[in-house]
């Protein structure tokens, strides 16, 4: 009987990167978890049950749809230029093509904020998250989102 409503519970919703599958195990979850709450004093099994499958899987696709993680999904590691530039020296397509790209990233670092250029020019040096951040007084993760951002511009500008 709740396999039945786990599964059109799941082909009810649509989360991106997640098959009805999913979300029919993670109604399955959720109603395993829901075995610890249950108080059959306050009501009956079933409904209960429903709720907390209803719950898991609202759950599942508000992570889904979070922006929270779409940066690492978009990223790109700044080491490409580098693997870019070693690649082809000596085809001259290439070589005109990462001069292109080199013009276009040099007028988008003129274009980034004060708190982005610190955190490249910390991380083009050599220096780990942590570093950067001890030297500049900021939180790490600060570090990280302002590379995220450089990333994310440097992207813009060269395809």
């Amino acid at each position: 009987m709740l396999e039945h409503y786990c599964q059109a519970l799941a082909h009810r919703y649509y989360a991106p990167g997640l098959e009805a599958q999913d979300l029919a195990q993670e109604a399955r979850i959720g109603i395993w978890q829901a075995r610890s709450g249950f108080d059959p004093d306050l009501g009956p099994w079933e409904p209960f049950a429903r709720l907390a499958a209803k719950r898991a899987v609202l759950d599942a696709v508000r992570a889904a749809t979070r922006q929270k993680h779409r940066p690492l999904g978009q990223g790109v590691p700044l080491d490409d230029a580098q693997a870019v530039a070693a690649s082809g020296a000596d085809d001259p397509l290439a070589v005109v093509i990462a001069r292109e790209q080199l013009r276009a990233v040099l007028v988008c670092v003129s274009t980034l904020s004060a708190r982005e250029s610190d955190a490249l020019a910390g991380y083009v040096n050599g220096h780990t998250y942590e570093t950067i951040a001890k030297r500049l007084d900021w939180h790490t993760k600060g570090v990280d989102n302002a590379l995220s951002r450089v990333r994310r511009k440097v992207l813009a500008v060269t395809g």
